[in-house]
Formats: structure tokens, C-alpha cells, sequence
């Protein structure tokens, strides 16, 4: 049987399902959102230890601890 996850394979599977739940928050709310908010509706969905929001393609940081999505790039400055 296979032996125990790595913390890296580990991330790899479930980093790329949080970033798609933060970008459907995002696209629900419509507006960039403090990290801290983010955060607090992941967590209503998924239990997780620790995440850190990072720039990453469609997430974009609009100031500090401030994210939305790349199209509002001209929306919200």
C-alpha cells in the first residue's frame, strides 16, 4: 500500500482546490475583500491549519491584506 503522504504532495493536492474556493468568493462577492474575510468563508467550507492568500493568477493583491481578481485590476483603484 502506499506509504504516508508528503507535506509536499499534500500541498499540491489541496492548494490548488483553496485557491479555486477563493476565487469563487471572490467572483460571489463581486469586490476585492480583506484576506482576514477570505479567510474566515474558506474555513466555514474547509478546515484547514494555516493558509497564506498569495498573488497567483486570477487572485491579485490590491493593497496590503486586500485581494480580488485580475479583471477588476481598473475597476477598484
Amino acid at each position: 500500500h502506499p506509504g504516508p503522504i508528503s507535506h509536499k504532495r499534500f500541498a499540491d493536492a489541496i492548494i490548488p482546490k483553496l485557491k479555486e474556493l477563493i476565487v469563487s468568493i471572490l467572483e460571489k462577492h463581486g469586490k476585492p475583500m480583506q484576506a482576514s474575510k477570505i479567510l474566515a468563508e474558506v474555513r466555514e467550507i474547509r478546515e484547514f491549519t494555516f493558509f497564506q492568500i498569495n498573488e497567483d493568477p486570477p487572485i491579485k493583491r490590491f493593497g496590503r491584506g486586500i485581494f480580488g481578481l485580475e479583471q477588476w485590476d481598473h475597476s477598484f483603484k
